[in-house]
């Protein structure tokens, strides 16, 4: 079994190799995309990326030449490796990517190459209305002799535009190399420089890929808050770094046994610094951030939210929340009441200290959860601090029929906003029929659902921004269902209901909505 089929993964998600089907498209990647596309489809000429090493630039190169392959009328040729002995043998490996063959590039003089060249051009840009791309990666080994080459090949023109579109991948030491050919120079249609990644985008990088090469439900958590700020500290954003960095802590975390990636881990697995690149300034922006944040905080809770307390602050800083840490009465520098005193608002009681329920008791409020062959009485109730529990309940053919929950005017017109919350799973049998109930805080408008093979399950997609508050799995055991699992993405709410038998999903469930979620019968 290789490595990443235990973290329930399909395929390698850090590999270094430049593969298009993991490409994250990052605001800029897909800002540079975007300009070299509309380059190209004018016809505009020479298009030059540069940027430090490990930005992405080749996985941006084979991301362009996939892209222009699915387009129809498109002519691309790619040369990896531009380190030329001298400009003749740069122009038979041109003449190569127009017919030409070795044995007579060898024979031919320079002019007859460059007019062998010229013709194929004139052929496909302009009888056939084709357009012909010469894509060029690792540009900062090219000579200026063949710079001079690429010079030439621009003058191939119409009155319209050029015949040849040619776009140069280099590192950073290829610009002054380019300024020092100013009529090459001047005829750079778009510059784009690559920069490292911000933090934002290195752990969207991180979770992608992840999602990309999931089986079928993403490993969600697999790397905590913590995680991501150490490898973005570590990593200074770039993407190369933050690749092996990232699978170097899933090697870390299945060998020590951990059951996912935390700032410990990612430290235990740094071996080099960014030596030769540049270090951003992040700790004044990372410093601001946080006084920013703990004041809006304080802030919402004197001004009607619930009193702030250090162990609410979990969810915000898993990873350097500190037991002993105290907070300032920060809430009377914001003004003074009557008499001089700090005018104290009712704050109603904070979800996260209410206390676990006593033994045979309940809090106020709070209804127990259905037991094992009881009938269930409504969703799941979710607290800030306890997690009402995800119950699997068997329901006896003669206990009869289950009551729908209603949801009354009052409740209606109190429905919560923000992400919706997802409550739990609740799987039951009734009359020899299987029903798994979605519950959430509020009635779902759309939902899409689909079966998918090896191995067999139903897979529900419900889109909109999820909050969770309850387990990821929930073994079932029936005759025909095995387990469900979940899985909260950005935009999306993902069940899948694994079958015992791949032959059931031959019939499609019934799925009914509910006040507070939905409700998938099969029969």
């Amino acid at each position: 079994m290789r490595y990443f089929e235990l973290l329930n993964l399909r395929r390698e998600p850090f590999s270094n190799s430049p593969d298009p089907d993991l490409f994250y498209n990052a605001p800029q990647h897909k800002e540079c995309l975007q300009a070299l596309e509309i380059a190209l489809r004018l016809k505009r000429g020479l298009c030059v990326v540069t940027g430090h090493v490990g930005t992405g630039k080749t996985t941006l190169c084979r991301q362009l030449i996939r892209m222009l392959g699915n387009r129809q009328g498109v002519v691309t040729h790619l040369v990896l490796d531009p380190s030329f002995s001298d400009a003749r043998e740069f122009l038979i490996h041109l003449a190569g990517f127009f017919g030409l063959a070795e044995a007579q590039a060898v024979q031919a003089s320079d002019w007859q190459l460059r007019e062998h060249i010229k013709s194929a051009l004139w052929t496909l840009a302009v009888e056939q209305d084709r357009l012909v791309a010469l894509i060029v990666d690792e540009g900062q080994k090219i000579s200026l002799e063949c710079l001079e080459i690429l010079r030439e090949l621009l003058n191939f023109e119409t009155t319209q535009h050029k015949l040849l579109q040619i776009v140069i991948f280099a590192q950073l030491e290829f610009e002054p190399i380019l300024e020092s050919k100013a009529n090459l120079a001047d005829r750079v249609n778009m510059r784009f420089r690559l920069g490292p990644l911000d933090f934002r985008s290195t752990r969207d990088l991180i979770q992608a890929r992840l999602a990309m090469c999931a089986k079928d439900i993403s490993p969600e958590g697999l790397f905590t808050f913590g995680a991501f700020v150490g490898v973005y500290l570590a990593t200074d954003g770039f993407p190369r770094q933050i690749l092996q960095l990232c699978h170097q802590a899933l090697l870390a975390v299945i060998i020590k046994e951990k059951p996912r990636v935390t700032w410990g881990v990612v430290r235990s697995c740094m071996r080099w610094r960014t030596l030769g690149l540049p270090r951003r300034r992040r700790w004044p922006r990372l410093l601001a951030a946080a006084v920013l944040l703990l004041a809006a905080l304080v802030g919402w809770s004197y001004y009607g939210g619930p009193p702030l307390e250090v162990r609410r602050l979990g969810g915000v800083l898993p990873e350097f929340a500190m037991p002993q840490l105290t907070l300032p009465d920060v809430g009377s520098w914001f003004g003074k009441g009557k008499g001089g005193a700090l005018e104290q608002k009712p704050a109603a009681p904070a979800q996260g200290a209410l206390d676990a329920p006593q033994q045979g008791k309940a809090p106020t409020g709070q209804a127990q959860p259905p037991q094992a062959n009881a009938e269930p009485q409504s969703a799941p109730q979710a607290t800030e601090r306890q997690v009402a529990p995800v119950v699997v309940t068997t329901i006896d053919p003669g206990a009869g029929g289950e009551p729908v929950p209603v949801e009354s005017a009052d409740q209606a017109a109190q429905r919560p906003s923000g992400p919706m919350q997802f409550n739990g799973v609740r799987a039951t049998l009734l009359e020899g029929t299987d029903r798994i109930e979605i519950f959430g805080d509020r009635p779902v408008e759309r939902f899409e659902i689909g079966f998918k093979a090896h191995p067999a399950r139903f897979v529900l997609d419900i889109p909109g921004l999820w909050e969770r508050r309850a387990d990821r799995e929930v073994q079932v055991g029936s005759s025909r269902v095995d387990k469900v699992r979940s899985a909260v993405h950005p935009d999306k709410l993902r069940i899948a209901i694994y079958l015992q038998d791949s032959s059931a999903g031959a019939s499609a469930p019934q799925v009914e909505k509910t006040p507070t979620g939905l409700r998938i019968v099969l029969k």
